[in-house]
């Protein structure tokens, strides 16, 4: 199969997407894929805090972007300590070298 052919066959998966989807699939696109340098990090550990702050006592996986560390997210996992200790919040929270974090409630 040729490459136009290929291109044609990913722009019919596009089309499949819903508009919510379509709405996202840029962003989703950058935050996985797009280049370093570029705040993709900081910005997955914010959604996360935040996603733990709504969600007292519950355990919020983290998945990072960078490939390397997926397998425990170490890079996100670290991250995100030192935001909270940054901010004066990390006995707050519970942040788990199994990639996942909880807010313990103030």
């Amino acid at each position: 199969m040729e490459e136009k052919e290929v291109n044609e066959k990913v722009k019919e998966l596009k089309g499949e997407l819903s508009h919510l989807q379509q709405k996202y699939f840029d962003a989703i696109n950058w935050l996985f894929f797009g280049e370093r340098a570029t705040g993709r990090t900081h910005l997955l550990a914010v959604v996360c805090i935040s996603a733990a702050v709504s969600n007292p006592g519950q355990q919020i996986h983290l998945l990072d972007h960078y490939p390397d560390s997926h397998m425990y997210n170490h890079n996100l996992r670290y991250y995100i300590l030192s935001l909270l200790k940054k901010q004066g919040i990390s006995d707050l929270f519970e942040v788990y070298e199994k990639a996942y974090l909880v807010y313990n409630g103030a």
